[in-house]
């Protein structure tokens, strides 16, 4: 290629179309030839093919979204949140009833007659009964005995204030029974479930012939607190020759009561 193809050629590239005559426009100081000629020519119409492809606006296009991208989602409430707190932030609307209940009652209907009521009849009690100081007890066989408590010329009530307690008692033996020698009798005191030796009441000494049925009496002051059982009780004995005996208590009545 010629010296002055090679400074048409830069001057092409460099001003672009509009100012590609201007710059070429420099006098060579030598003819071009044919061949130098073709070859600008093929070079201008290369450049301007060029110039027209770069100088083409790309129609534009909209950008597809990435696709590791999340999609935009409600936030999430925490896993430690109260469900009250989360309830209370979005309170939803009660939902009104789909079918309200009919108001309208039949026309129709009556009714139904109640049986009659059979009257009551009240029938008074009366006072409340009182605890019984009394019960009873068993003992050797062929002996009974009965006990009555009275306290200020009165009967024993279930619960006394401390003071004289005074006790009036019967020995009897059947008709069967042995001639029994009692050397000591009298009643047995016990006090909150124990026996209290220095409590007995001792009443009489002697023979007991068979079918035969005495009387005492004997009183002690009770002036100890506590829950008290008092028992008729004897030594006996049936041999005639022996002077020692054994404790049994009578059959017959038992008296409880509390000193308050």
């Amino acid at each position: 290629m010629l010296p002055n193809s090679r400074v048409q050629l830069s001057c092409w590239l460099c001003a672009g179309v509009g100012l590609m005559l201007a710059a070429c426009q420099v006098a060579p100081t030598v003819a071009p030839t044919a061949t130098s000629l073709a070859a600008a020519t093929s070079l201008a119409a290369a450049t301007a093919a060029a110039l027209a492809t770069s100088t083409t606006v790309p129609t534009a296009s909209p950008t597809a979204a990435p696709t590791n991208t999340p999609a935009p989602t409600a936030t999430l409430v925490p896993s430690d949140t109260p469900a009250s707190s989360t309830a209370a932030a979005s309170p939803t609307a009660p939902s009104s009833p789909t079918s309200a209940p009919s108001a309208t009652a039949s026309g129709t209907a009556r009714p139904t007659a109640l049986p009659t009521r059979v009257p009551i009849t009240i029938t008074p009690l009366g006072p409340p009964s009182t605890q019984s100081i009394y019960s009873t007890t068993g003992g050797p066989a062929g002996y009974s005995s009965t006990i009555q408590c009275q306290r200020a010329g009165g009967a024993c009530a279930p619960v006394m204030p401390p003071g004289d307690v005074s006790f009036r008692m019967t020995l009897a033996s059947d008709t069967t029974a042995p001639w029994t020698h009692f050397i000591n009798y009298g009643l047995a005191v016990e006090k909150d479930g124990a026996n209290v030796a220095g409590l007995f009441m001792f009443v009489d000494a002697g023979w007991l012939q068979p079918g035969t049925v005495v009387g005492f009496g004997a009183s002690r002051n009770f002036s100890q607190p506590g829950s008290y059982v008092i028992r008729s009780s004897g030594c006996l004995t049936t041999d005639i020759k022996s002077t020692g005996c054994g404790w049994a208590t009578i059959a017959g009545d038992v008296v409880t009561f509390q000193i308050q």
